[in-house]
């Protein structure tokens, strides 16, 4: 059996960046997503983001392409979100995704950064955000991410 370790980060976003993503579907497509992800030969990491994009955390054997391991994902999770939970609004995913690939030491710091993102999720919503101003504050979340020392452990909001 061959030995390998690649780690992908991607991103894509939903039409028009629409805020289609709610509390409400929010799990279920993500749950989605893992298992899409671990049936088409992917191991996931990780899945989050908020109401306009998703990320993925996934490491996927050479064998299989990204593009279109990415593009089965999108067009599979878009038809399950249409068709079988019938959402009320029209929901597609816009064109086009962002991968980046990085170490393995580098999954810790991005379980970390989900841990981070659930909790600042589950807190709840005093105030009713404009879109721009979401995606300000989501900017703003991404730099205060905690930093790690060699030992893994959180030290401190950079």
């Amino acid at each position: 059996m061959p030995y390998w370790r690649v780690h992908y980060h991607g991103i894509w976003a939903c039409k028009n960046r629409e805020p289609l993503i709610t509390p409400e579907l929010e799990p279920q497509l993500y749950q989605y997503l893992r298992g899409k992800g671990l049936e088409l030969g992917a191991i996931i990491h990780e899945v989050g983001g908020i109401e306009d994009h998703t990320h993925l955390s996934f490491s996927l054997p050479p064998k299989y392409s990204v593009a279109n391991f990415i593009g089965q994902l999108k067009g599979a999770s878009s038809h399950w979100v249409s068709k079988v939970l019938r959402h009320p609004q029209e929901f597609d995913w816009q064109r086009g995704y962002g991968v980046l690939s990085h170490g393995g030491k580098d999954l810790a710091r991005e379980r970390m950064c989900a841990i981070k993102r659930s909790i600042i999720a589950s807190r709840p919503r005093t105030q009713q955000w404009s879109i721009g101003a979401r995606r300000t504050m989501a900017w703003r979340r991404s730099y205060q991410m905690p930093t790690m020392n060699r030992e893994h452990k959180i030290m401190k909001a950079r």
